[in-house]
């Protein structure tokens, strides 16, 4: 059982959420991460040839700071010359983060967590022309409902995604000890029950609040037999740090 309120589990890729960290310790929460999933980059030769045989596109969607990384940095060239009025956008604030160090500028946000609000927000008349670059587990969905409405689009696995098989005795202590876990993906759900074992999963999520980002990472945790699972409803590192926070001293109190 958690031996007090002050240690949340971050359970994640790596190096998500930056600044998380230095959130909670100001309010006196401690942070320990354990990062779940390894990422292995597709070639930029295959993902350039892919692109070139496209041709000029429009729209640029990115979900991940991962995509940023394995598909914007190297073929920053060709993204570039695309000419001022690509519209980028990106799925979440730390993607957006990613791109703005790169240079990008007009940098586009859904208001709202997920594919749905994203897929809405990129509705016009004009038909886009879209590149895409997922990982390998994101599935084909929001390329396939741009299709539907006649959008052109480049659906281009930049990145794939290997869940760990093992933890350390310390990360299974933390996991045990802490007053609540946040997990950021369905991924990272998926990596930590195949590093746990279904009966693992669920036993140990039984003694601690676990906290998800987005609807569909609360479906895939209910999937995985977490039924207590709950959407902080927010990716930025404020709005965590607040429900966070804000949910301790709660618990504190029903003490």
């Amino acid at each position: 059982m958690a031996t007090g309120p002050s240690t949340v589990v971050l359970v994640s890729a790596p190096e998500a959420l930056p600044g998380l960290d230095e959130a909670f310790r100001r309010r006196k929460v401690r942070l320990v991460r354990i990062p779940v999933l390894e990422f292995a980059p597709r070639p930029a030769s295959l993902l350039k040839s892919a692109l070139q045989g496209f041709g000029a596109f429009d729209t640029l969607v990115l979900t991940s700071s991962e995509a940023v990384a394995t598909f914007v940095r190297p073929l920053a060239p060709v993204v570039r010359s695309q000419g001022s009025r690509m519209e980028v956008w990106a799925g979440g604030p730390s993607t957006a983060r990613e791109l703005r160090a790169l240079g990008f500028r007009r940098i586009y946000r859904a208001p709202g967590l997920g594919s749905i609000p994203l897929l809405d927000a990129l509705r016009r008349a004009r038909p886009r022309s879209v590149v895409y670059p997922r990982s390998d587990r994101a599935g084909p969905n929001v390329a396939h409902t741009l299709r539907t409405r006649g959008d052109r689009v480049l659906d281009l696995v930049s990145y794939s995604v290997r869940p760990r098989t093992k933890l350390t005795l310390r990360e299974r202590n933390a996991l045990s000890h802490a007053s609540a876990w946040i997990v950021t993906s369905p991924s990272a759900i998926s990596a930590l029950r195949e590093a746990l074992g279904s009966s693992g999963l669920r036993s140990l999520s039984r003694a601690t609040r676990v906290l998800v980002l987005g609807e569909r990472t609360r479906r895939a945790a209910w999937g995985h037999g977490i039924r207590g699972a709950r959407s902080i409803g927010t990716v930025t590192t404020e709005g965590i740090t607040y429900y966070v926070a804000r949910w301790l001293a709660h618990a504190a109190d029903a003490r």
